[in-house]
């Protein structure tokens, strides 16, 4: 019988960096996954597509925050309601993949799990979409592994953490040499012109695998949540849970500490962004070649859906 194969779409991030595009005139802050790019399906949106094109729908889960039900109850309304998984608060990006992770061990103890964040663009679906497949393949032939997905860079980013590969066979899934958060404009150059990868946030695994990770690297975190495994689905049990949970960082405090046990495969160039400056929207939005849609007018919707583009020009910026 083949392995079952999940996703799990993050989407309960704030997008601070974000918020003087994606305020309202109102004054209400939309978080970026909850906006579109030009006028189309939001950010959130198309992630599940994404997800979809790989798995089942039905197979698709969601960490969302309760302070933005308004924003994706609607959204997430054709997923089976067990699929959206709502987190009371925001305790860092540690525990945002921690507490789906141990949801789906619970319903497939022996599953795939691709991991996805919700608020990218990515040019070049199909591109994407064949790094999953690879991804997924490695995971299967080693089960302890986890395998990122770098993205081939096409300039020295200073805002992107960089992973540079230890050298392997092109198109494979390689070891990590070192890991570089946000380097300095000359040390970018360094790394662009050495073959490191942007770090994307995208990757695959086996959940027991992911589940070890986090024992092994953030212990207390992972007892933390074990310890009333009945809070998982009681929504006054998880909000206690979630006022003991310490602040982690999921890259940082988890990734990094199991070095040995990861691999990173590169993604061709595919036009990838994680938008997280009004800078790379505006490159982004820069690169596209088709006429922009008509923005979806809010009066049709009960939330505000944004048009990023429409607030770049509202701006006086040109793109």
């Amino acid at each position: 019988m083949a392995r079952r194969t999940w996703a799990i779409v993050l989407a309960g991030g704030e997008g601070s960096r974000l918020h003087d595009l994606t305020t309202t005139r109102a004054g209400v802050r939309v978080p970026k996954q909850f906006c579109s790019l030009a006028g189309g399906p939001t950010l959130l949106r198309q992630t599940v597509e994404r997800a979809a094109a790989v798995v089942p729908r039905k197979r698709v889960l969601v960490v969302v925050s309760e302070r933005h039900r308004e924003f994706w109850r609607r959204e997430l309304r054709d997923l089976p309601t067990e699929n959206v998984l709502v987190q009371p608060e925001g305790r860092g990006t540690a525990a945002g993949i921690l507490f789906p992770a141990l949801a789906l061990a619970r319903r497939d103890p022996g599953a795939r799990v691709l991991v996805l964040p919700s608020d990218h663009h990515v040019g070049d679906e199909a591109a994407l979409r064949g790094a999953f497949e690879t991804a997924l393949g490695e995971v299967e032939r080693a089960p302890e592994r986890i395998a990122l997905l770098g993205v081939t860079p096409d300039a020295p980013d200073t805002q992107y953490g960089w992973i540079v590969p230890k050298p392997g066979p092109a198109g494979g899934v390689r070891p990590i040499e070192l890991f570089v958060e946000k380097p300095g404009t000359e040390r970018a150059r360094e790394l662009l012109a050495r073959g490191a990868l942007w770090s994307s946030f995208l990757f695959a695994c086996r959940v027991t695998a992911l589940l070890d990770a986090f024992e092994r690297a953030q212990p207390e975190l992972t007892r933390a949540f074990l310890a009333d495994s009945g809070a998982l689905g009681s929504g006054a049990g998880l909000a206690a849970l979630y006022r003991t949970l310490p602040q982690r960082d999921f890259s940082r405090d988890v990734l990094e500490r199991v070095a040995d046990r990861l691999g990173v495969l590169a993604v061709p160039a595919c036009g990838w962004s994680d938008l997280g400056t009004p800078e790379r929207v505006a490159s982004v939005l820069a690169r596209r070649d088709r006429p922009r849609p008509r923005p979806a007018r809010e009066s049709e919707r009960r939330v505000p859906i944004l048009s990023l583009a429409l607030a770049w020009q509202q701006a006086g910026v040109a793109v």
